[in-house]
């Protein structure tokens, strides 16, 4: 029931939409500008190169050439035809055609005919096939090159005359300065001299400017050379007094040491002596003691 009521909903949406119906052929489709329709044929452009009949793929294009009466070396138009029976409308004899001699048009509902060698048209029925569709017509174009022409002609006449003017305007300037050199020359050499100085006034400030910059450069390089040479002679100084130095300071302190021997030789005898009177006490008083000991002992007895 759900799929049913589904697809009415469909086609009641079509009772919405605008009706797309055409009353044919009282009213016909416009077709747009690149439908490839019924052919159309220039026969004043084509050269007779045959190879809209070379690259047909059903073979329905035939054509044959003749030599113009103007020129013998050039060939023009002479017959021109296309079977429509077996034609697909492929464009690709307007694709290859080097002139666009052959187009295709918008045009579809003239082909219907009640006999099919009706189908068979000729040059005459195809250049008057006058219908709009993707090209442009031999007036139109030659037109657009008349116009082209004419712009590229203005723009040549404007770049000359604006050459003319900066010429003229050059022819001037160029009296102008002759005109003032020789009212220059006329006057007298003082100026010319004078004109001389100050172009040499230039030359000998940037003379004067170079040697300064040289003594600078030079001031710069002594001063950075003193303090070098005082370090070197500080050192020299320095060396030279240890030098001197030297003999002076291993004297004394060969001194130094002598008298730091004798000082331990003399606190060695004084130890010596104190020892010896030491011992000498010492002798003596166990003498007393034995002596003592012997007394006693004779009196107990």
């Amino acid at each position: 029931m759900f799929r049913l009521l589904k697809g009415f909903g469909v086609t009641l949406n079509y009772f919405r939409k605008k009706n797309l119906t055409i009353q044919y052929p009282e009213e016909q489709m416009v077709m747009p500008e690149r439908f490839r329709g019924i052919h159309r044929f220039f026969p004043e452009k084509c050269i007779v190169c045959n190879l809209c009949v070379q690259v047909c793929p059903t073979d329905v294009i035939t054509l044959t050439g003749k030599k113009d009466e103007d020129n013998p070396k050039k060939k023009i138009i002479d017959t021109y035809n296309i079977d429509f029976q077996g034609c697909i409308l492929c464009d690709f004899c307007t694709e290859v055609c080097p002139t666009d001699a052959i187009v295709m048009t918008a045009r579809y509902d003239n082909l219907s005919e009640f006999n099919r060698a009706d189908h068979f048209k000729d040059i005459h029925w195809l250049t008057a096939n006058d219908h709009y569709g993707y090209y442009k017509d031999p007036e139109v174009e030659a037109k657009e090159k008349a116009e082209k022409q004419a712009k590229r002609e203005a723009a040549k006449k404007k770049k000359e005359e604006e050459a003319a003017a900066a010429e003229k305007e050059e022819a001037k300037t160029e009296s102008k300065s002759a005109t003032a050199t020789a009212t220059a020359v006329k006057t007298g050499d003082d100026k010319g001299e004078a004109k001389k100085a100050e172009a040499e006034k230039p030359e000998a400030k940037s003379e004067d400017k170079a040697e300064a910059k040289a003594d600078e450069k030079q001031a710069e390089t002594k001063k950075e050379e003193q303090p070098q040479a005082k370090k070197e002679e500080q050192q020299e100084k320095a060396e030279q007094e240890t030098n001197e130095a030297g003999p002076k300071a291993k004297a004394d302190e060969s001194a130094k040491e002598e008298q730091a021997a004798e000082q331990a030789s003399g606190t060695s005898s004084d130890e010596k002596a104190d020892e010896k009177s030491a011992d000498s006490a010492e002798a003596e008083f166990s003498e007393k003691k034995s002596s003592k000991d012997d007394a006693g002992r004779g009196d107990n007895q």
